[in-house]
Protein backbone atom coordinates (compact mmCIF):
# COMPACT_ATOMS: atom_id res chain seq x y z
CA UNK A 1 0.00 0.00 0.00
CA UNK A 2 1.61 2.97 -1.14
CA UNK A 3 0.05 5.28 1.73
CA UNK A 4 1.53 2.90 4.41
CA UNK A 5 4.94 3.33 2.45
CA UNK A 6 4.55 7.38 2.35
CA UNK A 7 3.20 7.86 6.19
CA UNK A 8 6.12 4.80 7.49
CA UNK A 9 8.74 7.16 5.49
CA UNK A 10 7.34 10.66 7.07
CA UNK A 11 7.07 9.22 11.13
CA UNK A 12 10.51 8.04 10.49
CA UNK A 13 11.93 11.50 9.26
CA UNK A 14 10.19 13.05 12.13
CA UNK A 15 11.41 10.91 14.40
CA UNK A 16 15.36 10.82 13.11
CA UNK A 17 15.63 15.00 12.72
CA UNK A 18 13.37 15.63 15.98
CA UNK A 19 10.40 17.10 13.61
CA UNK A 20 7.62 16.36 16.84
CA UNK A 21 6.55 20.03 17.39
CA UNK A 22 6.98 21.19 13.99
CA UNK A 23 3.40 22.54 12.80
CA UNK A 24 3.92 20.73 9.08
CA UNK A 25 4.71 16.91 11.42
CA UNK A 26 0.46 17.24 12.76
CA UNK A 27 -0.34 16.15 9.14
CA UNK A 28 1.68 13.24 8.83
CA UNK A 29 0.35 12.51 12.31
CA UNK A 30 -3.45 12.96 11.38
CA UNK A 31 -2.58 10.36 8.55
CA UNK A 32 -0.69 7.88 10.52
CA UNK A 33 -3.81 8.29 12.46
CA UNK A 34 -6.46 7.43 9.91
CA UNK A 35 -3.96 5.07 8.38
CA UNK A 36 -4.40 2.77 11.54
CA UNK A 37 -8.11 3.70 11.50
CA UNK A 38 -8.23 2.19 8.44
CA UNK A 39 -6.62 -0.59 9.73
CA UNK A 40 -8.57 -1.40 12.90
CA UNK A 41 -5.51 -0.09 15.03
CA UNK A 42 -7.71 1.91 17.78
CA UNK A 43 -4.89 2.71 20.00
CA UNK A 44 -2.38 3.39 17.69
CA UNK A 45 -4.89 5.92 15.83
CA UNK A 46 -5.38 7.58 19.94
CA UNK A 47 -1.38 7.41 19.99
CA UNK A 48 -0.72 9.61 16.78
CA UNK A 49 -3.85 11.91 17.41
CA UNK A 50 -1.49 12.85 20.89
CA UNK A 51 1.63 13.56 19.20
CA UNK A 52 -0.42 15.88 16.67
CA UNK A 53 -2.30 17.56 19.55
CA UNK A 54 0.94 18.50 21.01
CA UNK A 55 1.83 19.73 17.84
CA UNK A 56 -1.13 21.49 17.15
CA UNK A 57 -0.75 24.69 18.86
CA UNK A 58 2.45 25.63 16.16
CA UNK A 59 -0.20 25.63 13.14
CA UNK A 60 -2.30 28.43 14.63
CA UNK A 61 0.95 30.94 14.82
CA UNK A 62 3.22 29.50 11.68
CA UNK A 63 0.73 28.87 9.07
CA UNK A 64 -3.45 29.46 9.68
CA UNK A 65 -4.62 28.11 6.75
CA UNK A 66 -2.63 24.31 8.25
CA UNK A 67 -4.77 25.01 11.28
CA UNK A 68 -7.71 25.07 9.64
CA UNK A 69 -6.92 21.84 7.57
CA UNK A 70 -5.33 19.97 10.98
CA UNK A 71 -8.66 20.88 12.80
CA UNK A 72 -10.48 19.05 9.85
CA UNK A 73 -8.16 16.23 9.47
CA UNK A 74 -8.51 15.54 13.07
CA UNK A 75 -13.17 15.59 12.78
CA UNK A 76 -12.59 12.89 10.18
CA UNK A 77 -10.37 10.95 12.37
CA UNK A 78 -12.34 11.50 15.26
CA UNK A 79 -15.75 10.06 12.96
CA UNK A 80 -13.52 7.37 11.99
CA UNK A 81 -13.31 5.46 14.94
CA UNK A 82 -10.65 7.40 16.85
CA UNK A 83 -11.56 7.49 20.91
CA UNK A 84 -9.54 11.05 21.69
CA UNK A 85 -9.51 13.39 19.14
Amino acid sequence: MAAAEHVERALNAIEEHRFHDYALSVLTFVAAARLAVHRGDLKAADRQLSHAMRARPTCTFVLPFLAVRVRLDFAAASLSGCQSA
